[in-house]
C-alpha cells in the first residue's frame, strides 16, 4: 500500500495525495471581508477624504464628523490588529507626524508671525487629520480585511458616481440659484459664467486607470472607457497645469517601465486620445476650446511676473500674488507664516493684509509662505517614499492598480509645483503611497 502505517491503523498519505485539487475553491480567510461591503465602505471613506461633498448643502457637518472619525477609526484598528502596526516604522511615523504635528506647526507659525491664537491655526489645518485614512487602508490590507484591488475598484466607482452626479447637476440645475452656498460650491469662470465646482480627484484616477489598462493589456478599447473622463477634464474641469502635468506624468512612467520604445508607443496613443478629445470638444464647444488653448500662452507669461504682459486674468492675479508672497517668505523663511483662519480674520490673509492674497492660489510659493522652507520640504518627503516603494515593485509583480498609483503620484509631483496640492491635501498623496506599499507587501 502507498502511504505509511503509523501503527494506529491510520494510513498517512503522502503530501502529494493531500494537495487540494485546483478545481476545489480554497476557503477565504475569516478575517477577509466579503461581498460588496469593502468597496462600499472604501468608497464612502474616499469621498470623505477627497472632501467631495464638503460644500454641498447640509454636508458640512458630515465632513467635519469624518475629519474627527478618521483618527478614531485608526486607533480602533490599531488596537484590534496590533500585529499589523510598525512593519514599516519610517513611513508610518512620518505619516503620523504629518497627521498630528503639521496642524500644530501651522498654528505656532501663525501665532509667532501674526499673533493669531494657537487654536485657530490648528483648526485651520484640521483637514490633515484625514491623512490617517492612508494608514487605515495599509493596516486593513495587512490584516486581510481588504485588498488593494478593493481600493482600486472603490476609486473607479467614485469616479463614475461623481462624474454622473456633476453632469446631472449641470443639466438640470442653474448654478446662479446656488451662489449663496459660496465659492466652494459655485465658481465664477468669468467668461464662461457660473458653474458648479467639481472635484476632479477621482476623474483623474479613472482616466489613468483605464489608460494604464489599455497599455498593459494591449487592448485599445479601454481607451474608450478613459475618453469620457479625459473629455470632461480637458474640456470642462481642466486647465493648463492639468494638461501639461498629465502628459509629462504618463511619459515619465512609460520611460520608467518600458524605456524609450514604450515612450514612443505611449506618446502615439496619448496623442491619439488627446486629439480625439480636443476634436470632439472643438465640435461641441468651438469657442470654449479655442479660449482654453489660448490660455497656454498666458501661462508662460506668469514666469516674468509682469502682469501687463498677461492677457488671462487668473494668470495675472497669480503673478501679483507672488509679488506679495516673496517678502513674506524672506521675513519668515524657515517656519513660515502659518495658516490664517477665516474665523479669526474674515477672508484669511486677504483680510489680514487688506489686499487680494490667497496663498493656496499660487502653488508651492504659497505653501512656502504658510509653512516655510522646512515645512514645505517635510511635506515633499511624501514623494520620496512614493518613489522608494514604486522602485520595489518589479514589472512582473506590478498590476493595473500599482501602475495607476505610480502615474497619479507622478502627476501630483509635477502639478504640485503650480498647485501645491501635496501640502494642501497630503492625505491623498499619502493614500497613493500607502497603496503602493500595501501592493508591494502583498505580492512579494
Amino acid at each position: 500500500m502507498n502511504g505509511d502505517d503509523n501503527g494506529s491503523g491510520l494510513v498517512r498519505l503522502p503530501v502529494s495525495a493531500m494537495e487540494v485539487p485546483r478545481s476545489v475553491k480554497r476557503p477565504v480567510s475569516r478575517r477577509r471581508l466579503t461581498g460588496p461591503w469593502p468597496v462600499v465602505a472604501l468608497s464612502i471613506g474616499l469621498l470623505m477624504v477627497a472632501r467631495t461633498f464638503q460644500y454641498f448643502p447640509a454636508m458640512g457637518l458630515v465632513q467635519e464628523a469624518a475629519i474627527v472619525a478618521a483618527p478614531v477609526a485608526l486607533a480602533v484598528l490599531m488596537r484590534r490588529h496590533p500585529k499589523v502596526v510598525g512593519r514599516t516604522p519610517g513611513f508610518e511615523l512620518y505619516l503620523l507626524f504629518l497627521t498630528i504635528a503639521m496642524a500644530a506647526w501651522s498654528g505656532l507659525a501663525a501665532l509667532w508671525a501674526h499673533g493669531q491664537p494657537l487654536v485657530f491655526g490648528i483648526l485651520a489645518s484640521r483637514g490633515y487629520w484625514l491623512s490617517s485614512f492612508a494608514l487605515i487602508v495599509l493596516y486593513a490590507v495587512r490584516a486581510r480585511l481588504i485588498t488593494t484591488g478593493d481600493v482600486d475598484r472603490a476609486f473607479v466607482a467614485c469616479a463614475w458616481i461623481t462624474l454622473m452626479l456633476f453632469v446631472l447637476m449641470t443639466v438640470t440645475l442653474d448654478p446662479v440659484n446656488y451662489i449663496d452656498y459660496g465659492p466652494g460650491f459655485i465658481e465664477d469662470r468669468h467668461t464662461e459664467g457660473f458653474r458648479f465646482k467639481f472635484n476632479a480627484v477621482f476623474t483623474l484616477y479613472a482616466m489613468f486607470h483605464y489608460a494604464v489598462r489599455a497599455l498593459r493589456e494591449s487592448r485599445p478599447q479601454w481607451y474608450l472607457a478613459s475618453a469620457p473622463f479625459a473629455l470632461f477634464l480637458f474640456g470642462s474641469a481642466g486647465g493648463r497645469t492639468l494638461a501639461v502635468s498629465v502628459i509629462l506624468a504618463v511619459l515619465v512612467v512609460l520611460l520608467h517601465w518600458g524605456g524609450w520604445a514604450r515612450v514612443w508607443r505611449g506618446a502615439a496613443g496619448l496623442a491619439l486620445l488627446l486629439g480625439a478629445v480636443f476634436g470632439v470638444a472643438a465640435v461641441i464647444a468651438p469657442e470654449a476650446t479655442s479660449e482654453r488653448l489660448d490660455k497656454f500662452a498666458d501661462a508662460f507669461a506668469v514666469v516674468s511676473l509682469d502682469a501687463d504682459l498677461i492677457g488671462d486674468a487668473s494668470a495675472a492675479s497669480r503673478a501679483l500674488q507672488i509679488l506679495v508672497a516673496l517678502p513674506m517668505i524672506e521675513e519668515h523663511p524657515w517656519m513660515g507664516n502659518g495658516r490664517i483662519s477665516s474665523q479669526w480674520v474674515e477672508e484669511g490673509y486677504a483680510g489680514l493684509l487688506d489686499t487680494y492674497f490667497f496663498p493656496d492660489d499660487i502653488g508651492i510659493v504659497g505653501m512656502a509662505v504658510q509653512f516655510g522652507l522646512i515645512g514645505t520640504a517635510a511635506f515633499a518627503v511624501q514623494f520620496i517614499f512614493g518613489w522608494r516603494y514604486a522602485r520595489r515593485i518589479t514589472r512582473a509583480r506590478s498590476s493595473t492598480t500599482s501602475d495607476t498609483c505610480e502615474t497619479y503620484l507622478a502627476y501630483l509631483a509635477i502639478s504640485s509645483i503650480v498647485t501645491g496640492s501635496f501640502v494642501m491635501f497630503p492625505e491623498f498623496v499619502l493614500l497613493l503611497v500607502a497603496m503602493l506599499l500595501a501592493h508591494h507587501e502583498s505580492h512579494r
